[in-house]
C-alpha cells in the first residue's frame, strides 16, 4: 500500500538502521529491502538529497532546471499510476563520479517483485537472470556475481548508467541510432559536472521521464524489439492509468523492468557468405563453415534445387526462442528463365502459403532453419556431354534477395525485417589461384569475364569445367586464359583444316611435311629446313620429326602443306593451338630443339594431354578417338585400312545444344556423335565385305579421351 509522502529528509543509502527505517516510511513496502554497500557498486557517499519536481509530462525535457517544489497530489489507490509524471532532476555528473567510468552501476538483480502501482502495470512477471536482455551483460550494467536487490531503492547514478548503456545499444542496433532526444538527455548529464548527485534516490516520475524517450525511439522504429513482459505494441510506455505516485521511491526491480527491452537483429546466415570474404564459396550441405547454395544437376536429380536458409537471431536466449517460435518466416524469389518457371516449396511452410518458409530453431547449430526446394527447373540437355543446365548463366547469375521477417510477439506487426543479398550457383570445379570459381558476381567480374567475354564457345569451356565432377586447376588467371585460348584454337584449326584454309590433308598419294617432299621419279626424299621423314627409304612414310637445330615454334609454323594421316593432323592441330596460346618463348621452352614428332604419339604429344576422370564431360578442345568395329582392320580389303577410327577434337554445342566433333576429312567438322558414327559405319561397309555393322551404337564407340592442356 502507498503511504503519504513525508517531508523529504537526508538519508544514507547503506545498511539497516535509522536511515533505513526513514526510507522505508518514505518508499513503502516496495523499498523495505535495503541495499547494502556490497550490493551497490561504489558504496554510499555522504547523504544526498532527493529533489522533487512535479511538472506536466507533456512539457518534460531531459535538460531542465529544478522548479519550485510543490506538494504532491492526494494519495490514490494502490492500483493507480499517474499520467502526468514529474520531470527528472538534471543529473549533473561530478568529475569525481563521471559517467560511465565511475558512476554507480546497477546492481545484479535476479528477481523482480510484483509491483504495486508505483510505476508500471499492476502485476509484472519477474525478469530472472536467465531472461536478462543480452545487452545488460555485454554492456556491464549488471554484475552477475552479486546478489540481487530488486527492492532496494535505485540511485540516480544507477539509472543514468542503465540509460547510457541503453543509448549505446540503440546506437549499435538501430539504423538511425538512439536519436537526438536521448543523446541530448545523456549528454546533459555528461556535460554538467557541477552538481552530481549520483547516490541520490530516484522516484517513479524521474524514472518515467528518463525512460520515455527510449520508448518514443522504439515506437518510431516500428517496435524492433522484444518489449517488457506484459507490454504490447498497443501501449506507448510500460505504464498506464492515472494517479499521483510519481513521488514514490523507484526500486531496482522497477528500473530493470522498464529497461528490459531487447532489440532483435535477424541475420541471414545461409545462403550468403559465411566467413566474411564477400563470396558464396561452397555447395550447400558441405562440411565446414562454407554455406553457399548449389543446384545438384546430376542425372539422378535432374530439375531439383535445394537451398537451406539459416537465420541467426540475436539475442539468442531461451526466452527469446520461446517467444519467437512460429514467428520467423523467410521468402525467396523464383528461379526462372525464358520458358522455365520453378515451383518453390519448404520443409516447414507458413500455413496457407507454401511459398513462404517457417523457420524452426535448431539447438545444435544455434540457428533458425528451413530448406527451400525448387522443382521444374531446366535439366541438362541430352547429348550435351556435360552437367550444365540449359541457360545456366542467364538462369542463375546475379544477386538475389532473401526476406526474413520476425513477427513481434508483443503484438501485431513485424518486429524486424532483414533483406539479405545472396547468390545461387552451380559448380565450382574450376580453380584459379586456389579459389573455386563458383560464378558469383565477384568471381565473374574479377576472373571469368576477362577470360571468356561474351563468346559462346569460351562460355561453354567455362561452364563445362566448372560443372564437371573433376577439378580443373590453374595457378593464376594467365594460365587459365592460356588453356582456354588453346582449346579455342584447336576447335578453329580443325575446322580450317577441313575447309582447306589450313593446308593439312591426307596423302595424295605421297606424304609431305612443309618443304620436305619426295621425288617419285628418283624414289628419294627432298629434306626441307624443318622436317624429315622417320624412314627416308619409305616413300610412303607419313611420320615426321623436327630437325635438330630448329625451334619448335619455327617448325610448327612451317608444317604446311602437310599430307599424311589423321593422327598427324591431330598433332598439328594441338601443337599449333598451344604455340598460339603460349607464345614463342613458352612453347619453345616446353619443346626443346628437335623434339616434335608427327603421327608418332611421342612424348611431345603427351605434354599436351591430360587424364580425364569425368568421362561424361567433354570440354571444347578435348581429344577423343572414335573406334570402328573391332574387326575392321582384319576384314578391310583395301590397304592401308583408312577407316579404323577417327581422331577427333570436341568442338562444342551446336544450335540444338548437342555436342559436336571434328576430325580430318571432307565435311568432318561439327558432326554429332551419331553422324560421326555413321561416317565410320559407311567406311566399314565400303571397305569390308558383308555382313556390315550390325549394332553401330555399341560397335562404333569412343574409346580414348584426353584433356587438352598447354603443358606449362
Amino acid at each position: 500500500m502507498q503511504h503519504p509522502r513525508p517531508t523529504v529528509r537526508m538519508f544514507r543509502i547503506g545498511r539497516a538502521g535509522p536511515a533505513f527505517h526513514e526510507r522505508s516510511r518514505m518508499a513503502g513496502p516496495a523499498a523495505r529491502r535495503a541495499d547494502s554497500d556490497a550490493e551497490l557498486e561504489g558504496g554510499a557517499p555522504s547523504p544526498p538529497r532527493v529533489k522533487e519536481a512535479p511538472v506536466d509530462a507533456h512539457k518534460a525535457n531531459p535538460a531542465m532546471t529544478t522548479p519550485t517544489p510543490t506538494r504532491p497530489p492526494p494519495r490514490t489507490s494502490a492500483s493507480s499510476v499517474v499520467s502526468k509524471s514529474p520531470q527528472c532532476n538534471r543529473f549533473a555528473v561530478s568529475p569525481r563520479r563521471s559517467l560511465p567510468a565511475s558512476a554507480p552501476s546497477v546492481s545484479a538483480f535476479r528477481h523482480i517483485p510484483l509491483l504495486t502501482a508505483l510505476l508500471l502495470l499492476a502485476t509484472l512477471s519477474p525478469v530472472s537472470a536467465a531472461n536478462y536482455p543480452g545487452w545488460w551483460i555485454t554492456r556491464g550494467v549488471v554484475d552477475t556475481n552479486a546478489s540481487a536487490e530488486d527492492y532496494a531503492v535505485c540511485t540516480s547514478g544507477q539509472l543514468k548508467t542503465m540509460a547510457l548503456q541503453a543509448m549505446n545499444e540503440l546506437d549499435a542496433d538501430l539504423p538511425g541510432g538512439a536519436g537526438d532526444a536521448i543523446h541530448a538527455m545523456v549528454n546533459g548529464w555528461l556535460n554538467n559536472t557541477a552538481n552530481a548527485q549520483d547516490y541520490s534516490a530516484i522516484n517513479a516520475g524521474q524514472l518515467k521521464t528518463v525512460a520515455a524517450p527510449f520508448y518514443d525511439c522504439l515506437r518510431s522504429n516500428n517496435w524492433p524489439c522484444i518489449l517488457p513482459d506484459g507490454m504490447t505494441t498497443n501501449q506507448n510506455y510500460p505504464w498506464s492509468g492515472t494517479g499521483a505516485q510519481d513521488y514514490s521511491m523507484a526500486n531496482n526491480g522497477q528500473v530493470k523492468y522498464v529497461f528490459s527491452f531487447s532489440v532483435v537483429n535477424a541475420t541471414l546466415k545461409n545462403p550468403v557468405d559465411s566467413n566474411g570474404d564477400g563470396k558464396v564459396n561452397d555447395f550447400a550441405g558441405s562440411t565446414g563453415d562454407r554455406t553457399g547454395s548449389a543446384f545438384n544437376y546430376d542425372r539422378s536429380l535432374t530439375n531439383l534445387c535445394t537451398i537451406p536458409c539459416r537465420v541467426q537471431i540475436l539475442p539468442d536466449t531461451p526466452a527469446m526462442r520461446s517467444m519467437l517460435a512460429g514467428k520467423v518466416t523467410t521468402s525467396l524469389p523464383q528461379i526462372s528463365n525464358a520458358g522455365f518457371t520453378s515451383t518453390l516449396s519448404w520443409d516447414h511452410s507458413v500455413a496457407g502459403d507454401p511459398s513462404t518458409g517457417s523457420l524452426a530453431y535448431n539447438t545444435t547449430s544455434g540457428l533458425w532453419e528451413a530448406t527451400a526446394t525448387y522443382t521444374g527447373l531446366p535439366g541438362v540437355p541430352s547429348n550435351s556431354y556435360g552437367r550444365v543446365p540449359l541457360g545456366l548463366h542467364n538462369l542463375l547469375y546475379g544477386n538475389r534477395t532473401a526476406i526474413v521477417s520476425v513477427q513481434n510477439p508483443s503484438g501485431g506487426g513485424t518486429l524486424c525485417t532483414n533483406a539479405t543479398k545472396y547468390e545461387v550457383y552451380f559448380g565450382d570445379s574450376l580453380v584459379i589461384g586456389g579459389t573455386n570459381m563458383a560464378e558469383t558476381t565477384l568471381n565473374y567480374t574479377s576472373h571469368i569475364a576477362p577470360i571468356i567475354g561474351s563468346d559462346n564457345l569460351l562460355r561453354e569451356i567455362f561452364d563445362k569445367m566448372n560443372c564437371a565432377t573433376e577439378t580443373f586447376s590453374f595457378s593464376d588467371d594467365t594460365k587459365a586464359a592460356q588453356n582456354f585460348a588453346m582449346r579455342y584454337g584447336a576447335v578453329l584449326i580443325m575446322s580450317a583444316m577441313n575447309a582447306g584454309t589450313f593446308d593439312v590433308w591426307y596423302s595424295d598419294p605421297y606424304p609431305r611435311c612443309g618443304n620436305t617432299t619426295n621425288n617419285p621419279a628418283t624414289t628419294s626424299w627432298i629434306i626441307g629446313p624443318y622436317w624429315r621423314p622417320a624412314n627416308t627409304s619409305d616413300m610412303f612414310c607419313s611420320t615426321f620429326y623436327q630437325l635438330s637445330g630448329t625451334t619448335a615454334h619455327d617448325a610448327i609454323n612451317n608444317v604446311t602443306p602437310y599430307r599424311g594421316e589423321c593422327a598427324g593432323a591431330m598433332e598439328i592441330c594441338i601443337f599449333t593451338a598451344a604455340d598460339t596460346a603460349l607464345g614463342t618463348s613458352q612453347f619453345n621452352a616446353i619443346h626443346p630443339t628437335g623434339s616434335l614428332g608427327l603421327a608418332n604419339w611421342g612424348s611431345d604429344w603427351w605434354m599436351h594431354m591430360g587424364t580425364m576422370s569425368d568421362t561424361n564431360t567433354l570440354v571444347p578442345g578435348d581429344y577423343i578417338y572414335m573406334k570402328n568395329q573391332d574387326d575392321y582392320a582384319t576384314r578391310a580389303t583395301n590397304s592401308p585400312a583408312l577407316w579404323q577410327g577417327e581422331n577427333c577434337v570436341y568442338q562444342g554445342l551446336n544450335a540444338s545444344n548437342v555436342g559436336t566433333f571434328g576430325g580430318l576429312g571432307g565435311g568432318m567438322s561439327y558432326l554429332t556423335e551419331d553422324t560421326m558414327r555413321n561416317s565410320l559405319k559407311a567406311g566399314y561397309e565400303r571397305d569390308c565385305p558383308p555382313p556390315g555393322v550390325t549394332n553401330p551404337d555399341t560397335a562404333i564407340r569412343f574409346t580414348v579421351r584426353y584433356r587438352a592442356k598447354t603443358g606449362n
